[in-house]
């Protein structure tokens, strides 16, 4: 897909939630394929592998990167809120997520290269439903919760009860994510992230895991393990009373 390419498809940039998700409805009604975007380093990427007699393809993009609803990283007594549409470079400077989260800022430094770095987000980890995900590994471990939100309301959602197969999950066509919630580990609390690939830089996983250790337990979570991204919610989090 060329830059030319971005003709075929109408740009809108709302100022609010409310009027993305009027815009996303709006559009499902009248049958027009709509995508809410953000950084585009997958759907880009998508629209360029089509194949050659589907290359042509018109539909409606819904711009989130402006929407004060899906950026910021915010505390919240022993809670953190990270946008959707919060690009991974800014969760590298969060100054609360180095000193409370270690392992999200370790991963958001190993996404890609820092033009990806500047652009991805967390959101667009989650709905492409990649399993090589790192994001959406490291939020798994960390028992993190999903927020959906359409012209109806918003939902919360367990990031492990979110997949239902390969690229498939609960997220209605409706529903945009709008944010990431999590329980700040204590101060001190061991995290691990190791991410494997076929070389040491701009690698999309082979395999990685994100660890968590607790007072009383510990939570694993690999990735790129099966073709299942259920698979990550079954990778099992050990009680110590279970040794």
């Amino acid at each position: 897909m060329s830059l030319a390419d971005l003709a075929d498809y109408e740009m809108v940039s709302p100022r609010t939630l409310a009027e993305a998700c009027e815009a996303l409805s709006e559009a499902l009604a009248e049958g027009t394929p709509v995508w809410p975007v953000a950084g585009c380093t997958d759907w880009m990427v998508e629209r360029h592998l089509r194949p050659v007699a589907q290359q042509r393809e018109r539909g409606l993009c819904i711009d989130v990167t402006r929407l004060r609803e899906l950026r910021g990283i915010e505390e919240r007594g022993d809670v953190v809120r990270i946008g959707a549409a919060e690009p991974y470079l800014e969760m590298r400077r969060s100054e609360l997520l180095q000193r409370r989260c270690p392992m999200l800022v370790q991963m958001a430094s190993e996404v890609g290269a820092l033009q990806i770095q500047a652009r991805g987000t967390l959101g667009g980890n989650l709905v492409t439903g990649s399993p090589a995900a790192d994001g959406v590994t490291a939020l798994m471990a960390l028992d993190a919760q999903v927020v959906l939100a359409s012209a109806t309301g918003e939902r919360a959602v367990p990031l492990g009860s979110f997949y239902t197969g390969y690229k498939r999950s609960v997220r209605r066509a409706d529903e945009l994510v709008v944010r990431f919630e999590l329980v700040l580990p204590k101060e001190g609390a061991a995290q691990a992230w190791r991410k494997v690939g076929t070389r040491s830089a701009q690698s999309i996983s082979k395999a990685s895991v994100a660890l968590v250790a607790k007072a009383t337990s510990v939570s694993a979570q690999p990735s790129s393990v099966a073709t299942d991204p259920r698979a990550r919610s079954r990778s099992g989090r050990r009680s110590t009373s279970d040794s």
